[in-house]
C-alpha cells in the first residue's frame, strides 16, 4: 500500500523459494490479485518452488499450510545466479531434480544420479528439463486433483520432519528434508509391494551418495506420524503417498497403515547406526 499498488501493477519476485512464494501469495491476496512474474535466484526455486502456481507460507510449525493457487505471468531464470550459492543451498534444489527424474523421467533419473559432483556447471543442463517436467505435470492438473499429487513424492514424511525441526528452532534445508522423505518413501514402495528391494536398494544408495544422514532419533515415530494427519494431503484421517512404482513412475493416493510408515522409520533411523 506505501508504494501505491493497484490492480494493474506489476510484482517481480527476484529471489529463492521463500520470496516467489510470499510475493505469490501477496499478488494473489492483495486487492482480489495483481499480475506478478517469477525470477528464481537459487536452485530450489528455479525447478521448484517458482513453476506450478502455489504460493505456501507456514504457520504454527506446519509446512505451508497457508496458501493459493496462482500462476505468475512468467518465469525467467539465469543459471549464472547459481554460482552465488553455497554448496548446501544447490544441494538442496539438487533433491528435487532428482525427484522429477524418479517420478517421471527415467533417463533424467539416471543422468542426474550418475553426476560425480553436484556444481553450478553440472547441473545447468539439467535444470531446463526439470522444469518442464513438473510443467507438464501441473498443466494436466493445476489444482491437484489428481496426477499433480505425483510431485509430492517424498515430501510426506519430509515435510513432518522438516516442521519437528522447525518447531525445536533447528532448521534444516529443504531438500535435505525431502531427500530424507524420498528414502523412506521408497522404502514404504517396497513395503506396499510396488518395487522389489533390489530396485529400492538402488534408489536409496543413489540419493544416499549426495546426502547426508539427517538423525531424527530424538523424535518419536508416533509424533512424525500425528504431524503427516495435520498435512493438507490427507483427507478422511487418510495418510496418503505419492509413492514410485519404478524408475520414472508414480502413483497417488496410496493409503498406507501407520504400522507400516513406523516400520519405514525405524528403517531410516537404523541407517544412522549402520
Amino acid at each position: 500500500s506505501e508504494m501505491e499498488a493497484d490492480r494493474k501493477s506489476l510484482l517481480i519476485n527476484l529471489g529463492g523459494g521463500v520470496v516467489t512464494d510470499m510475493g505469490g501469495f501477496v499478488a494473489s491476496t492483495y486487492k482480489r490479485g495483481f499480475k506478478f512474474i517469477n525470477i528464481p535466484t537459487t536452485l530450489l526455486a528455479m525447478c521448484d518452488a517458482s513453476i506450478g502456481g502455489k504460493t505456501g507460507i507456514d504457520h504454527q510449525f506446519l509446512k505451508n499450510i497457508i496458501g493459493t493457487f496462482a500462476l505468475p505471468e512468467g518465469v525467467f531464470f539465469y543459471p549464472k545466479f547459481l554460482e552465488t550459492l553455497k554448496f548446501e543451498e544447490l544441494r538442496s534444489g539438487f533433491a528435487e531434480m532428482l525427484k522429477h527424474g524418479i517420478i517421471a523421467d527415467g533417463d533424467h533419473w539416471r543422468a542426474l544420479s550418475s553426476l560425480y559432483k553436484v556444481t553450478p556447471e553440472s547441473l545447468a543442463p539439467f535444470i531446463i528439463r526439470s522444469m518442464e517436467i513438473k510443467n507438464e505435470v501441473v498443466t494436466k492438473d493445476f489444482k491437484e486433483e489428481n496426477v499433480r499429487k505425483i510431485l509430492n513424492f517424498g515430501h510426506t514424511i519430509g515435510h513432518a520432519v522438516e516442521s519437528l525441526f522447525m518447531k525445536k528452532g533447528s532448521l534444516i534445508p529443504h531438500g535435505e528434508a525431502v531427500a530424507l522423505g524420498m528414502i523412506c518413501e521408497t522404502h514404504l514402495a517396497f513395503l506396499a509391494g510396488l518395487i522389489d528391494v533390489e530396485h529400492s536398494s538402488a534408489i536409496i544408495t543413489k540419493i544416499q551418495h549426495y546426502f547426508p544422514y539427517i538423525d531424527i532419533s530424538e523424535f518419536r515415530n508416533e509424533d512424525i506420524v500425528n504431524l503427516m494427519f495435520n498435512d493438507k494431503k490427507n483427507l478422511d484421517g487418510n495418510i496418503n503417498f505419492s509413492l514410485i512404482n519404478g524408475v520414472g513412475s508414480c502413483v497417488y493416493d496410496q493409503k498406507l497403515h501407520a504400522d507400516q510408515i513406523i516400520m519405514t522409520l525405524d528403517f531410516y533411523k537404523n541407517l544412522g547406526v549402520e
